[in-house]
């Protein structure tokens, strides 16, 4: 039984909330983000491929892939983790259904539908071909149907970079066998004309509401991919415009060179049939091999006709009037003495016989060329045979385990002198050392002949790779530098003052030689720490000793405002938040200060802040060297700091920003007005 990741959190970040799909080696969860609040989905590969190469090649080659793509039709990746725990990939959460189901309850749809999500496929894999990525398994089922009608293209486990290699029948990754192309069925390179192939396929069944090609197996499949032709869509469907039953076959075109060689070239056509429903699309195949094939093939059908239309007449006419017969005479009886024998000039010699003899001579020397090319085959053939003798019965042998062992030794023992040994490639490995074999064609064990050719693999040793300097990077563009080096990770979250998802520490450090299998720790920002801290009871203290128990536990003074109390004057009569309350350290508590009993008048003061100040500052209001008020405020947001004053007679009031005078007033608490004496503003900005 596999491990249960429902109501867990992966990666201390995503809690996951229920299983909403199955594959053939990953599952995926629809997950929370607890950092950003959105919904994700989660792909994990399951516990039992951990230990298989093939799966997590190809699961670690989704997350490549899509790393280097950002399209609004491609599923986008938000983050990645390859630890020893656990292997997933964090994606965006789609919520819709797959175009295989829409088109099973809508089948057939019409063109007009069918080109509206096909744009946005061919416009999608046109930038992912651009990107080198080829997506190699194309299908309604792989194709998210969004609830506004767009697309989302998903899966890339069996994608390949165009430069990688190809796979036969055989491989597990091929695709799916009822859209895969002939040359993908067949184990052939591929490029980004194999994704065209798939595409006509889709536009086939949507069109349709059929296969083009099934059966009851999937080699059956792949063999009619190979060797059929599908019926014309218009056979099944008449209803669909000729122009893009036209569009269709030329996407599902046999031979690569035939079809559309781009995403964009279909998407042209697609456009260029829109305007004019009308359009017919001359397509022609012919390649440069089969032109000259036709070619040759006409000239010696003409040759052939040619002879035939000389020969015949000219042997008739020449054989009567040598032989002495016309169409009315008989034989005569000559004198033997006397025969006459005609004379003919070299001037009036008949073309027929010019012609007859022209052509003889070609014969003759084609002739020629024919003998000596068989001479010299028949004496090939023979020096061959005389040399390798093939009905000498060579004793079979069995072939050695060479794996493990130094390839040079190998090569040079005298007890493996009836090998040929041939390097087949060279690996990077951290199982086997530099020169030794990792894996031999054939396989030990295997019967063979004696002097057979061993092809090896032979071992680089560990790849050692500097480690890059990733401090300060965004997470995914680090991801990306690792994935480049084909290096695993392992994201660690941490508390710091430097922006939220960037690289803090990366383990190993800058420019260490590792091991490029090594999991590299990645410390990521989550921000400042978030500490939380009880607020103490300032009641009946003055404003000194609040100050300073605030500090002890990490909090500051808000603002402090006077008012009519019964309490002694500058003691503290209550605060916000209330004693008690759990708040963030280096937050602010407000304190309502005891202006004494006695009846005053009050003014509020407007002091105007730099609205291009975005940071969080210290204002104060200062009198007769003691601090009246005091906030922390952001300038941009507040505009203006309005503390209110009560008192009598006229006061001058400074106002103190960071600590630096910023203005200063006089207040006239009899009228109730102020005015500004003194402005350094201008200086305290920023």
């Amino acid at each position: 039984m596999g491990v249960s990741f429902l109501g867990k959190k992966i990666e201390g970040r995503y809690l996951v909330n229920e299983l909403i799909g199955v594959g053939g080696m990953a599952n995926v969860y629809k997950a929370t983000d607890v950092v950003t609040g959105r919904e994700v989905a989660v792909k994990i590969l399951r516990e039992e491929f951990y230990q298989n190469e093939e799966f997590l090649r190809r699961f670690k080659n989704e997350s490549k892939a899509i790393a280097v793509l950002s399209h609004p039709n491609i599923i986008e990746v938000y983050d990645v983790c390859f630890t020893h725990n656990i292997r997933c990939i964090v994606m965006e959460y789609v919520d819709g259904i797959t175009l295989k189901e829409y088109m099973h309850e809508q089948s057939p749809l019409s063109w007009k539908e069918t080109l509206h999500f096909i744009i946005q496929i061919l416009s999608a894999l046109s930038h992912a071909h651009s990107k080198g990525v080829v997506h190699r398994d194309i299908k309604p089922q792989n194709v998210m149907l969004l609830s506004d009608a767009g697309i989302k293209i998903t899966d890339f486990g069996i994608a390949r970079f165009a430069r990688s290699e190809s796979h036969t029948l055989t491989d597990r990754a091929i695709g799916s066998v009822h859209y895969i192309s002939p040359e993908q069925a067949r184990g052939e390179h591929i490029d980004q004309r194999a994704d065209i192939y798939s595409v006509g396929v889709m536009l086939y069944e949507m069109l349709t509401g059929r296969l083009p090609f099934d059966a009851d197996s999937p080699v059956s499949v792949a063999i009619k991919q190979i060797e059929y032709q599908a019926p014309a869509p218009r056979t099944i469907n008449p209803n669909i415009p000729e122009g893009l039953e036209q569009i269709t076959l030329r996407a599902m075109e046999k031979d690569p060179a035939k079809r559309y060689q781009s995403a964009d070239e279909m998407l042209r056509d697609i456009r260029r049939f829109k305007q004019d429903p009308s359009i017919s699309f001359e397509y022609k195949y012919l390649t440069n091999a089969e032109k000259e094939h036709e070619d040759m093939r006409r000239t010696i059908m003409n040759a052939k006709n040619k002879n035939s239309r000389s020969e015949k007449p000219a042997r008739k006419k020449n054989g009567a009037a040598l032989l002495g017969f016309g169409p009315k005479n008989k034989p005569k009886k000559e004198s033997p003495a006397v025969v006459k024998q005609p004379v003919e000039k070299p001037a009036a010699r008949n073309d027929d016989y010019e012609e007859e003899h022209h052509h003889g001579s070609i014969m003759m020397a084609l002739a020629g060329i024919t003998a000596a090319f068989v001479v010299i085959t028949l004496t090939f053939i023979g020096a061959m045979l005389y040399l390798n003798n093939p009905l000498e019965k060579v004793p079979d042998i069995e072939m050695p385990d060479f794996t493990g062992k130094k390839y040079e030794s190998l090569r040079k023992a005298e007890q493996y002198s009836n090998f040929t040994f041939e390097v087949e490639e060279n690996q990077y490995n951290d199982l086997y050392e530099r020169g030794e074999v990792i894996s031999q064609r054939p396989k030990a064990g295997t019967k063979v002949k004696e002097n057979s050719i061993v092809r090896v693999i032979v071992s680089n040793g560990t790849k050692v790779v500097p480690m890059p300097n990733l401090i300060g990077l965004e997470e995914t563009a680090a991801y990306q530098e690792l994935a480049n080096l084909d290096m695993q990770y392992q994201k660690v979250d941490v508390f710091s003052d430097q922006p939220i998802g960037t690289v803090v520490a990366t383990e190993p450090g800058y420019d260490s030689e590792v091991p490029a299998s090594t999991v590299v720790k990645i410390h990521i920002s989550m921000g400042p720490e978030n500490k939380m801290v009880p607020v103490p009871d300032l009641r009946g203290r003055d404003v000194d000793t609040a100050r300073a128990m605030l500090r002890e536990v990490g909090l500051e003074i808000g603002g402090i405002s006077y008012i009519v109390s019964e309490e002694a004057a500058e003691i503290i009569v209550s605060q916000d938040p209330a004693p008690t309350s759990m708040i963030s350290s280096g937050g602010f508590v407000n304190l309502n200060v005891s202006a004494g009993d006695q009846e005053r008048t009050q003014v509020v003061l407007y002091v105007p802040l730099p609205e291009t100040v975005d940071d969080i500052v210290k204002i104060q209001a200062m009198y007769d060297g003691q601090i009246l008020r005091e906030e922390r405020l952001q300038p941009s947001s507040a505009v203006y700091w309005k503390p209110t004053f009560t008192g009598s007679g006229v006061a001058r009031i400074f106002i103190l920003y960071n600590d630096f005078l910023y203005q200063s007033y006089d207040i006239d608490f009899t009228t109730g007005g102020y005015m500004l004496i003194e402005d350094n503003s201008a200086n305290m900005v920023g």
